[in-house]
């Protein structure tokens, strides 16, 4: 009787084992993707792809300027580069509700302080444009505005990081794709002097100057007439 129990405790703790190894080899994996996706390739080559528009409105041949504002290491910390080391804002610690308007600082101080881009692209026939062979880290896109059909559009400059965790898979993306949307204005309503509407009340002010003149010396070359007979 005596033998059989200790037959059957010797039994449950190989069971207990053998248990303890399956769950530890499951679980594995899981735990080495967990810890490599922690890690970023610093030596990635990287890409954004951008589309410009405004609901169905494409907006092509327009002009975007790329700036890099930070590099990132291999556990995802921020560092401002060279340009922008001046500022005392931390990058790291900003929301994404933050970025938006984090993004008009650093465009006004690119402004002011006439910081040169680090490469321009235009927008093809589909308001699609590209930046290939970047190194990972935060950018600033701008976008320049334009009047097209009588309308102004214009946009908020946009903070890209490369890379990009996606959801889907919880790991890094290197190539990037972003919707820049832009408001849209009727040219009078935003403010912005229309060119051809100005240019064609300068013709008319002219012809109009120009005809009462004339009448002023078709009158004038009459009035003489008739004091010389």
């Amino acid at each position: 009787m005596l033998i059989e129990r200790e037959k059957r405790e010797v039994i449950g703790l190989n069971i207990k084992k053998y248990l303890l190894l399956i769950i530890m080899v499951l679980l594995l994996p899981i735990t080495v993707y967990a810890v490599e996706d922690q890690v970023i390739d610093t030596t990635k080559k990287c890409t954004i792809t951008g589309t410009y528009k405004y609901d169905e409105d494409i907006l092509a041949n327009v002009n975007t300027k790329i700036y890099k504002i930070a590099d990132i290491s291999e556990n995802a910390k921020y560092t401002y580069v060279d340009e922008f080391k001046i500022l005392e804002n931390d990058i790291n610690s900003l929301t994404t509700s933050e970025y938006v308007e984090y993004s008009k600082t650093l465009s006004e101080y690119i402004k002011k302080n006439n910081v040169k881009e680090l490469a321009n692209s235009s927008t093809d026939k589909d308001g699609i444009f590209y930046y290939k062979n970047l190194d990972v880290g935060i950018y600033l896109i701008e976008v320049e505005e334009m009047t097209k059909n009588g309308y102004y559009y214009q946009t908020n400059p946009t903070l890209v990081t490369v890379p990009n965790r996606t959801y889907l898979y919880e790991e890094y993306s290197y190539d990037i794709v972003t919707l820049v949307k832009g408001s849209k204005n009727k040219v009078e309503d935003a403010g912005v002097p229309n060119t051809y509407s100005n240019m064609f009340s300068i013709i008319s002010l002219v012809l109009i100057v120009f005809l009462v003149f004339t009448l002023i010396v078709m009158y004038y070359s009459k009035k003489d007439k008739k004091d010389n007979e």
